[in-house]
Parts: structure tokens; C-alpha cells; sequence
């Protein structure tokens, strides 16, 4: 019984085998197959192409044939009638001087005599073309001069025409084509590139070259795993004091191949958090900290219908309060701030969520920008603290972008950070995904103090801001729990590395 089990192991582990052997020969095959697909097809055009020209060469020979004829039957009748004329003339000529001289007698000479004028033989001079028709001088010299009477030297310069051969043609080629897939993912396979005759050569031109070049491809194994780099040092503690978190992370060295393996990015193999303690925060719970590090800050406000007007009043009583912990001696930062609702209208809502047309982003749009980059504070929160309740849609995409530009303003050297005070969901999810990820390349930060905010909300919050979310994303319930020192505090010691007391 044993020996007819293990028989059959055997065979199950044969077969196992077998089926992934067949599953490879049927992947290279597969790819082998599609690779000749390819040739055939080039190959076909070239074959078309290599026909028209055929076809076009038997037409041309097949014109020149009856041209040769042509011109071979008006050689033979030409010169049948010039050799006639000239032994007319040649009679002639010596009639008409026997005639003269007879002439002159019946006038009195008893022994006429004359001199006819000789020309030596016509000496052509260079055509004046190689090929494709041309015109050539013939000059003759005089031999004898003409006397007594005799006749009077002929022309002694002729125009003919010269190389009415056709010019040679060379073969023109079209560029080459990009390199064609390579036949073997793996193990070796070959890559084709072309070019197709754009001008066959004629009349001894220039031959074409090569038509075709291949190349060696993908000559590594098959199925070979990525090769991942050491780790990187830790990062630095999200938070200036109280417990924060550090990274590292491991980049690829060298890709997979095949069906090789690689862990994904946000895997623990290739990107591990560590708690980072700096010691516990000694803040008053009076007085806000003091930011020490160079930050520049963006500061998007929420006024839209949702918050209502006693909720704007506490969001700019927040940002004063928050401002207030980058003021004083020691502090290098600058805030600008940004207050956006959205309009009611669709129209106007998809000419501000980019539909080409030029829009008026304060006027329209309801994105207004209250205090730019290197606006001094007390300026600022006066300007701020003018800004009425707009009511309104939530146009944050809107506010995104405006804070995405702004930061081209920001300095070379310090922390760049946008920070985000709103409720519900904003209009037009999408747009503000996209604005999400552009600012995000931007911002070394972007983080949200969600106040009112259901699950669904805080879900995309989490999405579209910084990591990690405990730490950047607040849910922060009421406007009550906004405003208070507490938040103001937890806020800045996570965006600067380096706080104090007041």
C-alpha cells in the first residue's frame, strides 16, 4: 500500500512539474510567435514595396524597349537619306563648277582660276553637362582661304545638343524605424529596426544599404527577483517634542525580471515607522509655543456655507491665535493666508475647476487671497480679520492651487507647509484630488484640522494628506476644540523641529 502511495506522489509531483514546464514553453512560444507576427508584418511591407518598385521597373523597361525601336528605325532612314543627299550634293557641286568655269570663259578668261575656301575638320568643345542634356560648341579652322572668285568660307562655329543620357538616381532611404519588441522577455531575444526605400536607384546611382538591423535583447535570467539597496538612515522626529515618528525606506537597486518578485513600496520590507520621543513638551497650557526652525506656512481657510458665521469667527480667531507662535525673538517664518468658499452656480463652478476659460478666482470663484508670502503678521491678521463670511460651495481645489503657486514664492531653505482648517466634503472630489497631488509635490507637508467632519470626509483627508495621518490629519469634532491652545500646539510642534515657550 505504502509503495502504491508513494508511486503516486511521485507521479502527482511529475505531473506538477510537467504542467509548469508546459505553462513556460507556452509563454516563450506565445512571445515567440508574436515576435515572427511582427516580422511577418514587416516583412510584408518591405515585400510590397520591393514589388511596386518591380512592377515600376518592368513598366520603364518596358517604354524604353519601344523607345530603342523607335530610335533605331529613324537611325537606319536618317542616315539612308543623309548618304543619299550627300552624294547628291557631292554631283552637284561638281557640276556647278564645271558651270562656272565655263561661265567665266564665255566673259572672256581664257584660263579661269579658283580658290575655293577649305575648313578643317569641326573640334567639339565640353558639353556643358554631365548628364541629363546639355549644349555643346563645335568650332573649324580655316585651311585655304577663298580667291579669285571662289566660294566663300561656310559657318565655322555649330551649337549641338550634348549627355541627353539621364542622370543617375540615388537610392534615397526613409529614417529607420524605432526598435521593435524584444522576442524574449528574458534569456536572450532579438530586436528589429527598419527603413523603408523611399527612391529606388536608376542609371548606375548610388545602391541602396542595409534595410534591416537587429540587436541582441533582454539577456538577463528569467524570473529573477528585484534587488532592494540597504536601508536609508532614519529620518528626522515628526514632532519637535512629545512622541513623534521617524522612517527609513529601501529603494530598488535592481528591477524584477520576469516573473520575479519585488515587495511594494509601502511594504514592510521596503518601509518601516519607528516611535521617536524627543521628551515630553514643557508648554504653558496658557501661551502657545514658539516655533524656533524656518518655516513657511500656508494657511487655507474654510468660509464656506457649511462652517456658518459663527464658525468663520472661531476659524480667524484660530488663525491669530496660531500665528501668534511665529512672532518673537528667535522665529524665522512667514504665513500667508487664504480664505475660500465656491460658487453656487454650475457654470461658474466648472469655469474654476479648469474648463480654459480665464476666471476671476476672488470674484467668481470665492478663493481669495488674504495675505500673501512677506506679509508682516499684524497686517495680516488685520487683513484676515476683514475678510467676511462667504457662504457658498467649498471650492478647496480652487484653494489648493492658489496655495500650490504661492509657494513659489516660499524661501529655498525652509520647511514648506500647507495647512488646511475645514469641515464636510469639498466640490468637485476629483478637482480637488488633482490639486491634492500637486500640492503635495510642493509642500514638504500638507495637513488638515478637521472640524465637523464625518468618516467619509476624514477617509479623504487621510488620502490627501501628509503621512502619517495621525499626526497631520486633526479631527478636531467642534469649532471649540479648534481654538484652543491644546491644537495650536500640537500643530506646531509637528511642523517645527525646533519649539520653545514664549
Amino acid at each position: 500500500m505504502s509503495d502504491t502511495v508513494d508511486k503516486r506522489d511521485e507521479l502527482l509531483d511529475e505531473l506538477e512539474k510537467l504542467r509548469i514546464s508546459c505553462a513556460k514553453t507556452k509563454h516563450t512560444l506565445e512571445a515567440e510567435i508574436e515576435s515572427f507576427e511582427i516580422k511577418l508584418g514587416s516583412e510584408n511591407s518591405k515585400l510590397a514595396e520591393a514589388t511596386a518598385g518591380e512592377n515600376s521597373a518592368a513598366e520603364e523597361a518596358k517604354m524604353k524597349a519601344l523607345q530603342h525601336e523607335e530610335m533605331e528605325h529613324n537611325m537606319f532612314e536618317t542616315r539612308e537619306s543623309c548618304s543619299s543627299k550627300l552624294r547628291q550634293f557631292e554631283s552637284e557641286i561638281c557640276a556647278l563648277k564645271k558651270i562656272r568655269g565655263e561661265l567665266f570663259k564665255l566673259k572672256g578668261d581664257t584660263h579661269p582660276f579658283f580658290m575655293d575656301c577649305e575648313v578643317g575638320e569641326w573640334e567639339p568643345e565640353e558639353c556643358s553637362a554631365t548628364c541629363g542634356g546639355g549644349t555643346q560648341l563645335l568650332r573649324r579652322q580655316v585651311i585655304t582661304a577663298p580667291s579669285g572668285g571662289g566660294m566663300v568660307c561656310p559657318p565655322l562655329l555649330m551649337k549641338q545638343s550634348c549627355n541627353e543620357d539621364p542622370c543617375p538616381v540615388d537610392c534615397v532611404l526613409a529614417e529607420w524605424s524605432g526598435w521593435s519588441g524584444c522576442s524574449a522577455d528574458c534569456g536572450g531575444g532579438v530586436m528589429e529596426k527598419t527603413r523603408m526605400v523611399k527612391v529606388h536607384p536608376k542609371y548606375d546611382g548610388t545602391p541602396c544599404g542595409e534595410t534591416t538591423e537587429t540587436a541582441a535583447c533582454n539577456m538577463q535570467a528569467c524570473d529573477q527577483d528585484c534587488e532592494l539597496r540597504e536601508w536609508t538612515e532614519w529620518s528626522k522626529c515628526s514632532k519637535a517634542c512629545g512622541t513623534g515618528v521617524k522612517r527609513r525606506l529601501k529603494f530598488v537597486e535592481t528591477p524584477a525580471v520576469g516573473m520575479g518578485k519585488c515587495p511594494d513600496s509601502r511594504s514592510r520590507a521596503r518601509f518601516q515607522f519607528g516611535k521617536c520621543n524627543n521628551g515630553p513638551c514643557e508648554v504653558e497650557k496658557v501661551k502657545p509655543v514658539v516655533c524656533k526652525s524656518k518655516v513657511d506656512i500656508s494657511i487655507i481657510l474654510d468660509a464656506s456655507g457649511t462652517v456658518g458665521p459663527e464658525g468663520w469667527d472661531m476659524t480667524k480667531k484660530f488663525a491669530e491665535l496660531f500665528s501668534t507662535s511665529f512672532e518673537g525673538d528667535g522665529t524665522d517664518a512667514q504665513l500667508s493666508f487664504i480664505a475660500f468658499s465656491g460658487p453656487t452656480d454650475v457654470a461658474d463652478l466648472d469655469a474654476c475647476t479648469g474648463k480654459g476659460v480665464e476666471v476671476d478666482m476672488d470674484a467668481v470663484c470665492k478663493v481669495k487671497m488674504v495675505a500673501p508670502f512677506g506679509t508682516a503678521l499684524d497686517s495680516a491678521r488685520s487683513k484676515l480679520e476683514a475678510v467676511s463670511f462667504m457662504a457658498g460651495t467649498r471650492l478647496l481645489s480652487g484653494a489648493m492651487e492658489m496655495s500650490r503657486a504661492e509657494f513659489t514664492l516660499a524661501r529655498k531653505e525652509s520647511t514648506k507647509v500647507a495647512l488646511i482648517v475645514t469641515g464636510s466634503r469639498p466640490t468637485k472630489l476629483v478637482a480637488t484630488w488633482m490639486a491634492a497631488r500637486s500640492l503635495n509635490r510642493v509642500a514638504d507637508k500638507v495637513m488638515f484640522a478637521a472640524v465637523n467632519s464625518n468618516d467619509e470626509a476624514l477617509r479623504e483627508y487621510r488620502s490627501w494628506g501628509s503621512r502619517p495621518a495621525q499626526e497631520n490629519i486633526l479631527n478636531l469634532a467642534t469649532f471649540g476644540n479648534l481654538n484652543t491652545v491644546k491644537t495650536v500646539n500640537n500643530l506646531v510642534t509637528s511642523i517645527c523641529e525646533e519649539v520653545g515657550k514664549a
